[in-house]
């Protein structure tokens, strides 16, 4: 994988997924350990990013789309649809949320 890092989605991977009626899916992140590229200085903060451009804001925006009826063309999320996430304050972590292009993925 030319990115260095290969998100893989596997049904059934959640919390509860003894379950066999269990919908739900999680993830698995293979990281080459030369993954940062040129203009991160850390694999982790690559990671994290990656992360949530792939998963958390396309589970965000499908609620938003299927609870919510939001339209994502429309380009606006209202104030009653945004989110909070939590994190736990490891420095790649705040460094990736503080991006630019990591808070206009939210818009």
């Amino acid at each position: 994988c030319p990115s260095g890092i290969f998100i893989v989605e596997v049904p059934g991977l959640t919390i509860g997924g003894s379950n066999v009626m269990q919908e739900g899916h999680g993830y698995i992140a293979l990281v080459r350990k030369n993954a940062m590229g040129s203009k991160w200085d850390s694999v982790e903060k690559r990671l994290f990013m990656e992360y949530q451009k792939r998963v958390y804001y396309p589970f965000v925006n499908a609620i938003r789309e299927t609870a919510c009826g939001w339209v994502p063309e429309s380009g606006v999320v209202p104030e009653w649809l945004t989110c909070a996430a939590w994190c736990d304050g490891c420095q790649p972590q705040l460094y990736a949320l503080m991006d630019d292009k990591t808070q206009a993925l939210d818009r």
